[in-house]
């Protein structure tokens, strides 16, 4: 199974400050975009620079991040969003799709997502921890993105996030199209809480 890169999309030049972030809610979770305008306006201007051509089409998760030096904000082990799962709830690596639209992600500031360099084959694997551990064994170069940069990326394109070099506030946003979101209800489009502290030493799967 071969696994992907990320493709640059479109580069924006927002401004959000940050006593500004430090004031909002936690985000949203799997918002439909047109929606966002009114659930966080203060957003508007990100919401615009989508490059999307049917704004209804996508659901939106937006995650406020209170960072934290050298901690983790977000998920430091390889993974892929979106995987389908089985019956029994279980990541299955075998449904996905190269007809799936990609999705897009931005993010306002660092810590930068890392992702992989070239795309890279490795047997179909069982999880996300063996996704994990194959990437991790071939030694593949990683790099990070850019922020303020939308970015596509399918369902297998891995990547994993990074620590935090410095407190502060940023923004983390990703399109998903309709169409390969999860088959179950959103019981609020507004985030209850979004902050995680992880160390990567410790965490699995």
């Amino acid at each position: 199974m071969q696994f992907n890169t990320p493709v640059p999309i479109l580069k924006t030049a927002l401004e959000f400050p940050q006593h500004m972030l430090a004031r909002l809610s936690c985000g949203l979770f799997r918002c439909p975009l047109p929606l966002a305008y009114e659930l966080m306006p203060e957003l508007a201007a990100l919401y615009r620079s989508a490059p999307v051509d049917n704004p209804e089409e996508w659901e939106l998760d937006l995650k406020i991040h209170m960072l934290m030096k050298d901690q983790y904000p977000c998920i430091p082990n390889w993974h892929c969003d979106n995987v389908p799962r089985n019956a029994a709830g279980v990541v299955d690596y075998r449904q996905t799709s190269d007809l799936a639209p990609p999705m897009l992600l931005w993010v306002s500031d660092g810590p930068e997502t890392e992702f992989l360099v070239t795309p890279l084959d490795l047997p179909t694997p069982r999880g996300h921890r063996e996704l994990a551990e194959g990437i991790r064994e071939s030694g593949a170069a990683v790099q990070k993105i850019v922020p303020q940069v939308w970015t596509s990326m399918d369902q297998l394109t891995p990547h994993r996030g990074t620590k935090a070099t410095k407190d502060g506030w940023r923004i983390f946003a990703r399109l998903t199209h309709r169409s390969i979101t999860p088959d179950r209800p959103v019981l609020s489009y507004l985030r209850r809480h979004c902050q995680v502290y992880l160390d990567v030493t410790s965490f699995e799967w």
